[in-house]
């Protein structure tokens, strides 16, 4: 028994590098309001949060790109830290 434990706690301390980790993102859930998902946990949005790419996405969910463009997050979209956008049920 004390085998298979320690067999069983090599193989989960191998196997955690390879875990999937859930990737920080804006999104604008189903109740209208944006949130922002970092570590797992949901924010609500109640401040500008600057992106990597110079753009900005405030509590209504607008980004506006560094070039001045201004465009609207939609329901399900998730908006990436590094500026870009994934559509609802597309995978990256």
């Amino acid at each position: 028994m004390k085998k298979l434990f320690v067999l069983f706690a090599f193989t989960m301390f191998y196997l955690a590098p390879f875990a999937q980790k859930a990737q920080d993102h804006i999104t604008m859930k189903s109740d209208g309001k944006v949130y922002w998902i970092r570590g797992g946990e949901s924010i609500q949005m109640m401040i500008d949060v600057p992106l990597k790419n110079g753009s900005v996405v405030n509590y209504k969910g607008e980004v506006k790109s560094a070039e001045g463009n201004i465009t609207k997050l939609k329901k399900g979209e998730k908006l990436l830290m590094d500026g870009s956008i994934k559509k609802k049920g597309k995978k990256r």
